[in-house]
């Protein structure tokens, strides 16, 4: 933990390939070998000897030149790695409601977090710390936790929040708690920073997140369960991640180096 992850696609939205295209008039364009054979069939049917054009015919009356079939079943788009968290393609989760009014802070919006002076932040995020930790009642940890989420979508806000000790508060929260609705709100916020953050100090590496993730996967509620598995994933990918560029970084530079990044990465491996 530590380098930087590399960016990826959204899951929401994102557009599928297609194997085939469309004219503009909205007509079907035949390529390659069916083209052919449908010229030939048409030309067997009228009598014709007329040679076959190795072209697209389209019913518009536009030639266009033959395409392989090969090039039209891969997109670019079925390459790139799509985010577990609130993939809709995987599970679609509602958006999180909470009180502003039982909130026992001022909330802040996104743009407004971002813009303010370093004091007013920490103060800030101590209001948020404090409602989550003390032995207030789960209702109101919940709530906090719901207003929580909806900070953690921006990536310049996620990679403040995520190297806070708000992170390795929710940890430790998720390994003591048993109730299912502070877990869920718990693994929902943690999966959003992992995803949408780019760097992650070593902080979190050493406080048994993987671990204690893990044994959220044995959970009796399948929410848990499933809130558990898609962090887990977000956060394996960003190891998976920095092994990879710590490896091209060590390759670059030389043997020595490639050699001392395998064994790190074997080591990290070990602790996955």
């Amino acid at each position: 933990v530590g380098v930087p992850r590399r960016s990826r696609a959204s899951g929401t939205g994102a557009a599928d390939s297609t194997s085939g295209s469309t004219a503009a008039s909205g007509s079907i364009i035949l390529s390659g070998a069916h083209s052919n054979a449908h010229n030939a069939h048409s030309n067997a049917g009228s009598g014709s000897n007329a040679p076959v054009n190795p072209t697209a015919v389209t019913t518009d009356g536009a030639d266009l030149p033959a395409i392989d079939i090969a090039e039209l079943m891969n997109h670019p788009s079925d390459s790139m790695v799509k985010p577990i968290v609130l993939n809709r393609r995987i599970e679609v989760v509602a958006e999180p409601h909470f009180d502003p009014d039982a909130l026992p802070f001022e909330p802040m919006a996104v743009a407004d977090m971002l813009a303010a002076p370093q004091a007013e932040l920490e103060a800030f995020l101590t209001h948020i710390y404090r409602s989550v930790a003390h032995s207030s009642p789960i209702n109101e940890k919940v709530n906090t936790l719901a207003y929580f989420e909806t900070l953690c979508c921006d990536t310049a806000a996620a990679n403040v929040l995520i190297n806070s000790s708000l992170m390795t508060l929710f940890v430790r929260m998720l390994r003591a708690s048993k109730a299912p609705t502070l877990r869920i709100r718990l693994t929902s916020a943690m999966g959003l920073l992992l995803r949408h953050a780019t760097y992650i100090t070593e902080e979190l590496a050493s406080s048994g997140v993987v671990t204690v993730l893990t044994e959220c996967l044995k959970d009796k509620n399948e929410r848990v369960r499933r809130r558990a598995m898609a962090t887990l994933g977000e956060l394996l990918f960003y190891i998976a991640t920095q092994q990879h560029e710590a490896t091209e970084a060590a390759q670059r530079a030389g043997g020595a180096g490639a050699t001392a990044a395998n064994a790190a990465a074997a080591d990290a491996d070990a602790d996955a």
